[in-house]
């Protein structure tokens, strides 16, 4: 058995799944709630950056639409609450009323359930590389629409194939060099920061551990599914050939820099 690399693939909003007591507290219904999940969800994400088998992995298994564990849990802190979109989301994609308004206890209890739940395993997988390696590589995994959703804060229409998302204090320039290369070479048309930006690191060491870095990778989705229906294209396993082994060659040369 390989050893494992001090490489976590955070997969935050691959998941469709949202519970029968949960959706009981959605406005949203049927086909519009069906349509909202296509377009809100990083669909097969955890199966497209799943070919690494030496590296760690933190999953979140239920649907963002429950509770968003990319977001700040204070929503004074979150940029995304002034779109509706904290870390319990109240509006749709659209601008649509998507749930109740959860009471306090209501929240408390989404939050330690689903949120709080994640980020302990996410912090532990940072700390076990950090005690075994002294380095933990965090590769927050995403993917976009090939169009602007209304949502979206940036107005940035442009969208390339990839976006290499960066953290100004979580990002070493060689991280984010070796990210851009590799993906371009392997052609690919990539941007920086744009039309996202910004990685995940957990709050324990956000900010304070230049040992723990971050960056993140958006894929757009044409490139595999179908849109409008949330199905995989014929096209979907070459795809997911190509980003494995731009990911393999990512991760043997961090290991041999390291």
């Amino acid at each position: 058995m390989a050893r494992k690399i001090p490489v976590v693939f955070h997969v935050p909003h691959s998941s469709r799944k949202i519970p029968f007591r949960i959706k009981k507290q959605f406005l949203l219904k049927g086909r519009e709630l069906k349509k909202e999940l296509v377009l809100m969800t990083d669909s097969f994400t955890e199966d497209l950056y799943g070919t690494s088998q030496n590296a760690f992995r933190c999953v979140s298994k239920t649907s963002r639409l429950i509770v968003d564990v990319e977001r700040f849990p204070n929503d004074s802190e979150e940029v995304m609450s002034k779109v509706g979109m904290g870390v319990i989301y109240q509006k749709t994609s659209d601008g649509k009323t998507l749930r109740k308004v959860p009471d306090e206890r209501q929240r408390k209890a989404l939050l330690k359930k689903y949120y709080y739940r994640h980020h302990r395993r996410f912090e532990k997988l940072v700390e076990k590389c950090l005690g075994e390696k002294g380095f933990c590589l965090i590769i927050d995994c995403h993917s976009f629409s090939s169009f602007r959703q209304k949502y979206e804060i940036s107005e940035i229409k442009h969208r390339p194939e990839i976006c290499i998302g960066t953290d100004p204090f979580h990002t070493e320039k060689w991280l984010e060099d070796l990210f851009v290369k590799s993906f371009s070479c392997a052609g690919f048309e990539v941007s920086l920061n744009t039309p996202f930006s910004g990685s995940i690191v957990p709050m324990k060491y956000y900010g304070k551990d230049k040992r723990v870095q971050s960056v993140m990778i958006e894929i757009r989705r044409d490139l595999y599914m179908n849109e409008k229906t949330g199905r995989r294209l014929k096209e979907y396993g070459a795809l997911k050939k190509r980003l494995s082994l731009v990911l393999d060659e990512i991760m043997n040369k961090m290991v041999k820099a390291l």
